[in-house]
């Protein structure tokens, strides 16, 4: 069974906190804070995949000429779990993937329009 945590970004102070009990959260929190929920799962450094992160998945790199190829999406929640454009996350550690989280879509939004 995965852990069960949230975090929030407080729009008004543009800033992130992590949320341990719903006893934390405002009764205003609908207005004032982004609510995004733990996926389960880490990226390949360990890193907690929220929603609304950025994940980077590399498909296929050459080691000989130094590129990979690879996409950018955000992570959703849908009726298969976390998903990134409609695809379920596969666990991090399996062998054809290679998955990072570079940002969220608060703090690095610039991420999105670079690919």
């Amino acid at each position: 069974m995965r852990e069960i945590k949230f975090r929030a970004w407080i729009k008004a102070e543009k800033r992130m906190i992590y949320i341990d009990r719903f006893s934390q959260i405002p009764n205003n929190w609908r207005d004032a804070w982004e609510l995004m929920q733990y996926t389960g799962l880490k990226d390949k450094n360990g890193k907690e995949i929220y929603q609304k992160d950025i994940l980077k998945w590399v498909h296929h790199r050459c080691d000989g000429c130094g590129k990979e190829d690879y996409s950018i999406g955000v992570v959703s929640f849908g009726s298969m779990g976390a998903m990134v454009y409609g695809y379920p996350i596969c666990d991090p550690r399996c062998a054809d993937k290679d998955i990072e989280v570079i940002g969220n879509i608060y703090e690095h939004p610039e991420l999105l329009e670079a690919r």
